[in-house]
């Protein structure tokens, strides 16, 4: 794959001027290019990410739709913990939280953020 195509692929994917993040994983997974490659073509063409799948940005009026969310399930927030590093929790380390529990990547983030957890790493470059 060439800067052009996957440079292409960007501008075909474009919602209102930006680029989400469910688009970017897909085209990265079409190229088999890293979801971070993606991130850093898009900025290097000015294209602002949207839609976070965590939910932490690229929405609008308020930037982001993660909210604080307690939950009663105890393996759940033991994964957490057990993931978690010293800063944080990594964004990778939350989709593979969400996908073990079956739950969306937003509940994921709304726990952390009711344990004041903070997601990091964004695997697309973003934070």
């Amino acid at each position: 794959m060439t800067d052009k195509q996957m440079e292409k692929e960007i501008k075909d994917r474009l919602e209102d001027g930006l680029l989400s993040c469910a688009a970017a994983f897909q085209i990265a997974a079409s190229f088999s290019e890293t979801p971070e490659a993606v991130g850093k073509a898009a900025d290097g063409m000015g294209i602002p990410l949207s839609a976070c799948a965590l939910g932490l940005f690229g929405y609008f009026p308020n930037k982001k739709i993660v909210a604080p969310e307690k939950t009663e399930n105890q393996d759940l927030l033991d994964a957490i913990m057990a993931a978690r590093q010293t800063h944080g929790l990594d964004c990778v380390d939350a989709w593979k939280i969400a996908r073990d529990f079956g739950i969306s990547r937003l509940t994921v983030s709304n726990v952390c953020e009711a344990e004041n957890i903070r997601i990091r790493n964004c695997q697309l470059g973003a934070f």
